[in-house]
């Protein structure tokens, strides 16, 4: 009897010993997707594999990107994504945000899954997606030292030192330079006139220079612009310049001729008066 239980014992230790572990791997995702790129970041979408293909829940990825495509030979070199997801029930919507990227470039995108005993999927789908350029926020800068430097009866010259795209770096796109016969502020800047054939800005930094014409003589004008870029992001409003057109010359020699026509009917007609005394 004692032999019979110890050749039972045996046997039953030598069939736990040969008992298979959990040797089946994740599915490998085929439904990987890129979406809503931004300048640094791409969002990937997938279904989640199983623990045992596709059953159960497994327990973590490998998600990693390159500006190559993600063939075997190079995922090992690869960027990983960092703070990976922790998968979701078989079946069940997965989404990841990978950030940190550059603008303007295309990523390829790839994932392995695997299970708690660390047996890993086959690589999924590749996936890729550009990520969109820097957004223009900046403005340029507001103009701070527009003047008006000379005048005719229509015309005053304006000059000024060209701002940048972004601030004061850059070359901007558009200027709006307008006039009034008011001082001009935030206020009343829409019901200025606009002056029409403003000159394309010059790189920031670089004198800029625009004759503003059809104005009437004799008169006092205040000026001021705004820049804009690409995009368009428009400047705060400038320092306001005045400056005043002169009295039209013929204007002038036609009125000092009327009055010495004046004068000198008066004094014909006072003579015969001031002989009669």
């Amino acid at each position: 009897m004692i032999i019979v239980s110890i050749f039972v014992c045996l046997c039953g230790c030598s069939e736990d010993s040969t008992t298979p572990g959990d040797t089946t791997p994740p599915a490998a995702v085929m439904s990987l997707v890129a979406i809503k790129p931004t300048w640094n970041t791409v969002t990937l979408t997938w279904r989640a594999p199983g623990d045992d293909g596709n059953t159960g829940t497994a327990a973590q990825y490998d998600i990693r990107y390159s500006m190559s495509p993600l063939i075997e030979a190079v995922w090992p070199s690869a960027s990983q994504a960092a703070d990976e997801p922790s998968p979701r029930p078989a079946g069940t919507a997965d989404t990841f945000m990978v950030t940190g990227l550059a603008p303007n470039t295309k990523y390829y995108f790839a994932l392995k899954t695997a299970d708690e005993k660390g047996n890993w999927s086959a690589k999924s789908n590749i996936t890729s997606a550009p990520t969109t350029a820097v957004p223009d926020d900046t403005p340029p800068a507001a103009v701070t030292d527009l003047a008006a430097i000379g005048s005719t009866t229509n015309n005053v010259t304006l000059t000024w030192t060209a701002p940048g795209d972004d601030g004061t770096v850059g070359t901007a796109a558009y200027y709006d330079i307008r006039s009034s016969t008011s001082p001009i502020d935030d206020a009343n800047w829409a019901f200025a006139h606009q002056a029409g054939g403003e000159p394309p800005p010059k790189q920031a930094g670089e004198p800029d220079t625009f004759v503003v014409t059809q104005l009437a003589p004799g008169t006092t004008y205040y000026f001021a612009l705004k820049t804009a870029d690409e995009k368009p992001n428009w400047s705060a409003l400038s320092n306001v310049a005045s400056g005043t057109t002169p009295v039209h010359l013929e204007s002038t020699l036609l009125g000092r001729y009327s009055l010495t026509a004046g004068i000198t009917a008066r004094g014909a007609g006072g003579s015969p008066s001031q002989n009669a005394r």
